[in-house]
């Protein structure tokens, strides 16, 4: 569990400071701290920008399943951003967000959660070639798991929020 958690970690900030940044076609890595309803997630992503928008595919690990509840929460995504307003150092970009995540409800049962996250929002940065961000979105959740009560899958929808702080790293 710890191993994975260090190989994120190691694997995030390898990609940050491995390439010198080039201003054309730019890649960069972010990595953040992440809040929703159900648990902080810590997230690494990297970041292609193609014609006007920005393509963002990552992963992260719930921190509360996965240290304190000893049930690892891996997590997936993928964000598209847009450009709103770029003067000098400040950046506004709206945002559309997809989150996969799931883990293992009971450690002898092969149960278990999904959690499908569809989100838009807003992020707000500041910097040049290292960036602070803060991101809000709100968007909707389906919940998925497999019902002992009525022995078939239950799927419930509902309303989440998310939050998230991190920074930015451009590698070219």
């Amino acid at each position: 569990m710890k191993f994975y958690s260090l190989f994120f970690i190691f694997f995030s900030f390898y990609i940050s400071y491995s390439q010198e940044n080039i201003e054309k076609n730019p890649i960069s890595n972010s990595n953040g701290l992440r809040f929703n309803k159900n648990d902080f997630f810590l997230e690494s992503g990297l970041n292609f920008q193609y014609k006007k928008s920005n393509h963002e595919f990552g992963l992260g690990f719930g921190i509360n399943k996965s240290l304190f509840q000893n049930r690892f929460s891996p997590e997936l995504f993928y964000v598209l951003k847009t450009n709103f307003r770029s003067p000098n150092k400040f950046n506004l970009q709206g945002l559309s967000s997809y989150h996969l995540n799931f883990y293992n409800v009971n450690r002898n049962d092969k149960e278990i959660h999904f959690f499908n996250e569809l989100l838009a929002g807003f992020q707000f940065s500041y910097g040049d070639k290292y960036k602070v961000f803060i991101q809000q979105e709100a968007g909707i959740i389906l919940e998925s798991f497999h019902s002992d009560f009525y022995k078939k899958v239950e799927n419930h929808l509902a309303f989440n929020y998310s939050a998230k702080i991190g920074f930015i790293y451009y590698v070219r």
